[in-house]
């Protein structure tokens, strides 16, 4: 909707945000609120004339206080085991490119089929679980589930052995929506947030990092 309403010129000067990952290449957008971490000719890429702040200039989430009994209710509530490793995924799935989802079936064959140390700083990783943030329509949820069902029917291994059916339906029971309610309760129980690319978060990166939440991320050559 936001798309849609830019095309109109409702007020004098109008802009984009950091917050979207490229220019809008619309001509009733005059200015593109970036940050000064853009590239030395980033003006190049943008429609609009680039602004380049030296601030976020957005507020952190203020760190959640959160009792060790607490884990297990919120655990519970969003069908994850007890002794689950949570990696969350923090962005909306619509940031999900395709390299996006070969990273995330190798995290799930590296933690099952092997049993090696990991950032999980354990010998046993089959307990690592994915967690993403569900859309309000499943429909969206189900599309993704979908892609990564093609994915794993064309996965070639190191031993250069495919996955057996068995194995592709182990990787994807780890793989858990949970409603957006659940999201502040399970935050400061995740081991790690893995960060979208080439698309990365914004507001989401910083409520991982005001808990605490270390963050795996793909240094690239463009601010998003």
């Amino acid at each position: 909707s936001t798309y849609a309403l830019a095309f109109s010129r409702l007020a004098p000067y109008q802009a984009a945000w950091w917050g979207h990952p490229i220019t809008s290449c619309i001509d009733t957008i005059d200015y593109f609120i970036s940050l000064e971490d853009e590239v030395f000719d980033a003006d190049n890429h943008y429609c609009e004339q680039l602004v380049r702040m030296d601030t976020i200039n957005s507020m952190n989430l203020p760190k959640i206080e959160v009792a060790d009994s607490a884990k297990e209710g919120v655990f519970f509530k969003v069908g994850l085991p007890q002794n689950a490793k949570v990696c969350m995924v923090l962005g909306r799935l619509f940031k999900l490119h395709p390299d996006f989802d070969e990273l995330l079936i190798s995290l799930l064959y590296s933690t099952s089929i092997t049993s090696h140390p990991n950032i999980m700083n354990s010998n046993n990783n089959s307990n690592v679980y994915v967690v993403f943030i569900a859309e309000k329509l499943d429909e969206l949820n189900q599309q993704v589930v979908e892609r990564w069902q093609e994915l794993l029917q064309q996965v070639v291994v190191s031993n250069s052995q495919g996955l057996t059916h068995s194995q592709q339906v182990e990787l994807l029971e780890r793989v858990l929506f949970i409603d957006m309610d659940y999201y502040f309760e399970l935050l400061p129980h995740a081991r790690v947030v893995l960060d979208t690319f080439p698309y990365g978060g914004c507001l989401t990166s910083h409520d991982a990092l005001s808990n605490g939440i270390p963050m795996v991320t793909l240094p690239s050559e463009f601010i998003r």
